[in-house]
């Protein structure tokens, strides 16, 4: 990120603590200007972390400016950036790192870009948000409480981003009392915006679809996905079917409560047909999990063996 350079010094910050100027806790000497429907700015202060005495300068939108204190009025595109400030001999000193935040202006426009799933409840869970502009960048918060969720870095999938997060204190058979939440802080150029996002794992949970579908005589049946909870009775899930053959209306069943080794519902009709199926968890109003369908045909009948013909002797 060209705006966004990894400190030289470890140094103390003066900084002027006024409305609509923030200090972005996320990234070192990095601070938020807040642009506000008045769009009228704020003017940032910095002082040069050197002795009183000592004759420093600040090099700003490639304009020298004397002195340990920098005040500068912030509004537009072009008075935000790197600031720096140098010794006389040009050593580098400190640098800050100003960015807009438009009151109107997302660069994900959406008022909610981010949903996230959760397969089952082992502390695993995915976000997702639309991958609108190659340029931008986006650094990826969780926490739950004051404890910090372990994050990977936001990765490319297609027309989205994702990122993957484990909650490490996470117990899947305790019971869910604190909100997970997360923050999206997003970087275009030298515009920034952030979203949050609160949610427990029960309510974004969405199961893998069903596994082996399969028919046995009359009935049907299926498994609990593969990465579902392994207690099933701890962690059941409920199903709906539907069963579709050519030239019929579909039949429906919903919320089917019964285990995955039970036969399913009896078939409604014989011959060729699809039957789909999919889960949800049984006590928890969640998504529901894709379908997964199979499809089948009657049996045919097996003929019966002719007798083969005795070959007649040849004439001599």
């Amino acid at each position: 990120m060209a705006y966004l350079k990894p400190a030289v010094l470890l140094l103390m910050l003066c900084v002027n603590t006024i409305q609509g100027f923030w200090d972005l806790s996320i990234l070192k000497n990095t601070y938020i200007v807040d642009i506000t429907e008045k769009a009228e700015g704020e003017v940032v202060s910095f002082e040069c972390p050197v002795a009183e005495k000592t004759k420093v300068y600040w090099l700003l939108k490639g304009y020298k400016r004397p002195g340990r204190i920098l005040k500068t009025h912030v509004m537009e595109n072009e008075d935000a950036g790197n600031f720096t400030c140098h010794h006389l001999n040009g050593e580098l000193v400190d640098y800050k790192t100003v960015l807009l935040k438009h009151w109107n202006r997302k660069h994900l426009p959406e008022e909610q870009p981010i949903y996230c799933e959760a397969k089952n409840y082992s502390g695993h869970f995915k976000c997702f948000w639309s991958r609108e502009r190659d340029e931008a960048q986006y650094i990826f918060e969780a926490h739950r409480g004051n404890h910090i969720i372990s994050c990977e870095k936001p990765i490319k999938n297609n027309s989205k981003y994702e990122v993957n997060c484990h909650d490490n204190e996470f117990c899947q058979y305790g019971e869910e009392n604190d909100n997970i939440t997360i923050h999206l802080h997003v970087f275009v150029g030298k515009q920034y915006e952030n979203h949050s996002l609160s949610f427990m794992l029960r309510y974004i949970t969405k199961p893998d679809p069903p596994a082996e579908l399969s028919k046995s005589g009359d009935s049907l049946k299926w498994k609990y996905p593969k990465t579902w909870c392994s207690e099933h009775s701890f962690f059941p899930l409920i199903f709906n079917l539907n069963i579709t053959k050519q030239n019929e209306s579909p039949r429906h069943y919903t919320d089917i409560d019964i285990t995955e080794k039970n036969l399913k519902p009896p078939l409604p009709f014989k011959g060729k047909f699809i039957f789909c199926v999919q889960a949800r968890d049984m006590f928890h109003n969640s998504a529901w999990s894709d379908w997964s369908c199979s499809k089948h045909s009657k049996p045919r009948k097996k003929q019966a063996n002719k007798p083969k013909k005795k070959k007649k002797p040849a004439h001599r």
